[in-house]
């Protein structure tokens, strides 16, 4: 070993020893971002010094190269550790994901294995050799060796480029730490100072590497920078990532009240624009636009204040003040922190409202509800209803103890325990007492409380006097009850389930012949005539089962004597808690008489039955419901029924198309008093709808004991008769009024008189509801005169106010081109019947042309609420009045004057009309104009997107409409990227175009609903409603890769601009619409950091 050897030798231990300190110290301190690398580093520089030291006192080739080796593995690690330290001091380890860091060390790996099986292959290093001029040893490189030096070089170049464009970055504040890391940084690279021309090469002179040399002295500048500077107690990057995305907002100001530092959620709060550059102006004049604001904050210097902002923003801010000193203690400036407090202070409003209802809802309480101390019942709160039940002064509220109400010491004890044992008691009856010792059964609940600090029982009591009485009562009824049983004079039994008598009274025992207590565990179908035996047990299993609730049967009973009677058996059953049934009560009447009145009546009426069906008149029975019992082969034959279809329908509903109800309520009072009207006349439906009027005899049927049991009535057909009466009648009305209107026109000239007149005889001639004559002019068809529309709910006037053209009407055209009269039976089935609101009561129709020369002039109309109501003959009438008007109208001029006043009316009507069209022509276009108006207010003049305002009035709306809809809501957030280079190098036109052509993308229809804005200068905003974050992402990603393709030609130059995009989504990055749109801003800001022309979605 030279000096020389040993010199180097020591130099490098130094250095191993001076870098292992350095990573105890970085150690102490690996909670901060980067420690652990750097620590790691260090110790990696500190083998590679050692490993470089002992070979240059390796004595032969063997060790030399194992030396080299063990080298290369501190050098390998080193490169890789800076390059990772750099990326965690920076904040930027999101980048370093386990399968990046996997990649980042394959290389490392790779050449740690090349240099350790290199005497395999030598394509690390050739093989070792002896220099014999210098005595050194060399390791000449081999075909991959170079792979390994750019790596190494690469690694190192990285770090130092990442950590200078962060300490760009860096404020004032942390001058002096970045000055550190820099030098730290460059310490790195002093090795390969010697590599540069002119520069004598120290390592090849002494043969050793001064790599893990500079390495140990970066480590030496960071450990003075830790120690000295406090460089890892202060991590400058971490400003931006913990200032930033603080969900409060922060402002530093200087001494001067100048603003040093604000973060965007500071801007978001204060409505202060995030591009706008704010740094150094005062705090006074960006808030000029919130003088509530400023105003608070120049006046007071209070450490905590909140301040209020009105509409639109509607926030209610907590406004922390802090001073900021430097190292000598003085007072440098201040750090404002903004808390959004909006939420607990509605909250509390909320609260304060719930704690509100809770009251109102304990004073309305029905029942009583009280809180009272645990241990001395002393009551701390009892409501209204409380107060009337007990009967007490609300005055003596504050006085009151619950002991003073129990009169039940068991109660109160059980109430006690439940409470102890299980924390709540539900439903605990007791015996309580009023303020004036008046006595209460209560039903009582109580639960464990805090109330007002301090341990407590909530209390609720219902009044349940009333129900003690009622079960007192109700033993006392059962006791009088099983009184009734033993002398009652119907036979009672009781039976269990499987049909045993358990209680028989006196009487039942006696009908059979036995003594009560004989009667006792005997079954019941021992006592029941054989043949009505099956159906009485299928009944009483059937209630066993409670698939009936109970039965009743008439049955023959055995007596003891041999003989049997008949039995009316009512069977109710008794229930158990459980709602199982207990046992059974059966109530027997004797009805052996009735059975033998019955049996005789069935005789008698046999043979009445015989008589009726012989005689040729009709004859109908019915019972006491109006239900058929017999009717005779008269009757039928005339109606077209059936005995199998008849018998058992009720008469007035079968029978009877008119006054059904009231018929039947009248027959039903007539068996209730036992008088029913001997003759009447009535109509009765046939099978094919016709009606037959028949004149009735009638009487009541009875049993032997004079009770009522339904009615006889015999009748005549007396339908024809009635008809030829009717007509007569009718053709005499009709000529009396056809004579009538006659003499009307012969003896005035006044056709409006004629007209009245016309329509009064009309009534008296044809049955009818209403009835109308209009006349014609020039195709139009006018109602002169109406009657009896009133009724209907449309007045007379409004008829006469009805004006439409014939050919629109198809039965007033079929009688302008026949003639002829129109019959219309049901307006509902015809097919061209004109249907307006005033007259869709009219069911049937009746017109008649009033001819004049032979031309149809007008019409005579009747109508009627009832379908089918008109017939052809009616409409033969009805032509006789239309010839009657024509008459009329020629006898008379005045029809050429009315025409000629509706004329006058019509030109007077046809001015107001064109008027008002041009007064809506007006109204049109001014309500276009404010359309107009309002769409320019509320978009972008350039790109004719919407702008900002419309997006702060749309974006909370959709959103709630969202919110109630439970559907998605995305924003996505767009930046042009270097347009500032764009509007420099070419011209604010040229920027102009990029910025059309964008609006146009954003304005193309899409297979997703968007609402595009232009926020401001480049930035663009797109809100997607009923849009998922993945789909929102995919629209941003389409959009991004169509503009890329856009190309711009100015002159000879072709301009190509991208965007950056940031997409957020409602509930997932925020849940109103500041929180979205800074959720989206920084997702923005993130795809710039990313190398712009990208799109990112928002960190949840």
């Amino acid at each position: 070993m030279n000096l020389l050897s040993a010199s180097l030798f020591a130099i490098q231990i130094i250095a191993a020893a001076l870098s292992s300190a350095s990573a105890a110290i970085v150690w102490r301190r690996r909670q901060t971002p980067g420690a652990i690398p750097l620590a790691l580093l260090l110790l990696s520089v500190t083998a590679w010094n050692a490993a470089s030291g002992l070979k240059s006192l390796a004595p032969n080739l063997a060790q030399f190269s194992f030396l080299a080796k063990l080298e290369i593995i501190g050098q390998v690690c080193a490169a890789t550790l800076f390059l990772i330290f750099i990326f965690e001091y920076t904040r930027q380890d999101y980048l370093l994901t386990e399968r990046r860091i996997l990649i980042l060390w394959i290389l490392p790996l790779f050449s740690i294995f090349l240099a350790f099986s290199n005497e395999l292959h030598h394509a690390f290093w050739l093989a070792a050799v002896l220099e014999p001029e210098t005595g050194r040893i060399v390791l000449p490189q081999g075909n991959l060796y170079p792979i390994y030096t750019a790596y190494y070089y690469l690694t190192r170049f990285a770090g130092t480029l990442l950590l200078v464009l962060a300490i760009l970055r860096y404020p004032a504040t942390y001058r002096m730490q970045a000055t550190y890391l820099l030098a730290g940084t460059i310490a790195v690279w002093l090795s390969d100072i010697f590599f540069l021309p002119y520069i004598p090469r120290i390592d090849s002179a002494w043969q050793m590497s001064l790599d893990p040399i500079s390495y140990t002295i970066s480590g030496l500048i960071i450990g003075w920078g830790i120690l000295r500077h406090k460089l890892f107690d202060l991590v400058p990057i971490a400003r931006d990532m913990i200032l930033e995305n603080l969900l409060d907002g922060i402002i530093v100001l200087d001494s001067n009240n100048r603003i040093v530092d604000i973060n965007l959620p500071a801007r978001y709060l204060l409505k202060i624009d995030p591009q706008k550059k704010i740094v150094g102006d005062p705090l006074d004049d960006v808030l000029s636009h919130l003088p509530e604001v400023r105003q608070n904050l120049s006046s007071a210097d209070m450490p905590f204040q909140d301040i209020y902002i009105p509409q639109p923003a509607d926030l209610t801010l907590e406004i922390m003040s802090k001073p900021i000193f430097d190292r000598q203690g003085q007072v440098r400036g201040k750090m404002l922190t903004f808390h959004d407090i909006s939420g607990r202070i509605r909250s509390e409003a909320a609260m304060r409202q719930s704690e509100e209802n809770l009251r109102i809802v304990f004073e309305n309480a029905p029942f009583t509800i009280a809180v009272t101390t645990i241990k001395e019942g002393r009551i701390l709160y009892i409501n209204p209803a409380g107060l009337k039940l007990f009967n007490v002064d609300p005055s003596q509220r504050k006085d009151l103890y619950a002991q003073n109400f129990y009169r039940d010491i068991n109660g109160r004890k059980l109430l006690a325990e439940t409470l102890e044992k299980t924390g709540y008691a539900d439903n605990i009856e007791m015996s309580m007492q009023t303020a004036n010792k008046e006595p209460l059964w209560i039903a009582a609940s109580a639960r464990k409380i805090v109330y007002n600090g301090e341990n407590a029982l909530l209390i609720t009591l219902i009044d349940i006097s009333e129900r003690r009485q009622t079960l007192d009562e109700l033993k006392q009824s059962r006791a009088q009850l099983k009184n009734i049983f033993e002398n009652a004079d119907a036979g009672i039994h009781l039976l269990d389930p499987s049909g045993s008598i358990t209680f028989s009274n006196k009487r039942w025992a006696d009908m059979l012949g036995y003594e009560p207590e004989k009667l006792i565990g005997k079954n019941l179908s021992d006592f029941i005539f054989k043949n009505d035996v099956p159906y009485s047990r299928h009944l009483f299993e059937s209630l066993i089962a409670q698939e009936v609730d109970h039965y009743k049967l008439e049955l023959r009973y055995n007596k003891t004597d041999g003989g049997f009677f008949w039995g009316a058996l009512s069977s109710v059953p008794i229930y158990d808690d459980n709602g199982e049934i207990q046992s059974i009560v059966n109530f027997i009447s004797d009805i052996t008489q009735k059975k033998q009145t019955e049996s005789a009546l069935r005789e008698t009426e046999r043979r009445f039955r015989e008589i009726l069906e012989k005689v040729y008149l009709f004859a109908v029975m019915l019972d006491t419901e109006g239900k058929i019992t017999f009717c005779n082969e008269s009757l039928l034959d005339a109606t077209n029924w059936s005995q199998k279809e008849v018998i058992g329908q009720n008469w007035f509903r079968f029978f009877l198309s008119k006054e059904t109800t009231s018929r039947s309520q009248e027959y039903a009072r007539a068996i209730q008093q036992g008088v029913l009207v001997s003759r009447h006349e009535n109509e009765i439906i046939t099978r094919e709808n016709k009606a037959l009027l028949v004149a009735w005899s009638n009487i009541l049927l009875r049993d032997a004991n004079g009770n009522v049991i339904g009615s006889a009535s015999v009748g005549e057909d007396i339908t024809e008769r009635h008809r030829a009466q009717q007509s007569e009648r009718e053709q005499r009305i009709f000529a009396e009024a056809l004579y009538d209107t006659a003499a009307a026109i012969t003896s005035t000239l006044n056709f409006e008189e004629v007209l009245d007149r016309i329509l009064e005889n009309l009534d008296a001639a044809v049955e009818t509801d209403s009835a109308s004559i209009s006349l014609i002019e020039r195709g139009k068809v006018r109602f002169v005169r109406a009657k009896g529309y009133n009724k209907f709910g449309t007045s007379n006037e409004d008829i006469l106010n009805l004006k439409f053209s014939i050919n629109s009407v198809k039965n007033l055209k079929e009688m302008y081109q026949s003639k002829q009269p129109v019959c219309i039976p049901d307006t509902r089935a015809y097919p061209g019947w004109k249907e307006i609101p005033i007259s869709r009561w009219i069911r049937s129709y009746i017109g008649a042309p009033i001819v004049v020369k032979d031309k149809v002039v007008g019409f005579i109309n009747i109508d009627s609420a009832t379908p089918g109501f008109f017939n052809n003959q009616q409409a033969e009438r009805l032509r006789a009045f239309s010839l009657q008007v024509a008459i009329s109208i020629e006898n008379t001029s005045l029809y050429t004057k009315s025409l000629h006043e509706l004329e006058e009316r019509k030109r007077a009507q046809a001015k107001l009309w064109r008027a008002n069209k041009k007064l809506k022509l007006q109204l049109t276009e001014i309500e276009a104009l404010q359309i107009k108006l309002r769409d320019q207010a509320i978009r972008d003049a350039l790109t004719g997107l919407f702008n900002r305002r419309h997006l702060g009035e749309i974006l909370p709306s959709t959103i709630e409409k969202c919110r109630k809809g439970n559907l998605p809501l995305s924003l996505i957030m767009i930046d042009i990227d270097h347009f500032k280079a764009v509007n420099d190098a070419y011209g604010h036109q040229a920027g102009d175009l990029i910025l059309q052509y964008l609006g146009k993308l954003l304005l193309e229809e899409q297979a997703i609903d968007t609402i595009p804005c232009r926020y401001g200068g480049e930035e663009f905003a797109v809100v997607l409603p009923n849009a998922s974050v993945d789909q929102a992402q995919g629209y941003a990603e389409n959009l991004r890769q169509e503009f890329s393709q856009y190309k711009l030609i100015i002159g000879e130059s072709v301009i190509q601009a991208t965007t950056s995009i940031g997409v957020a989504a409602l509930y997932t990055h925020g849940q109103n619409e500041h929180a979205i749109l800074t959720a989206a801003d920084n997702a923005l800001y993130l795809a710039k950091q990313y190398g712009r022309n990208c799109v990112k979605v928002a960190r949840q």
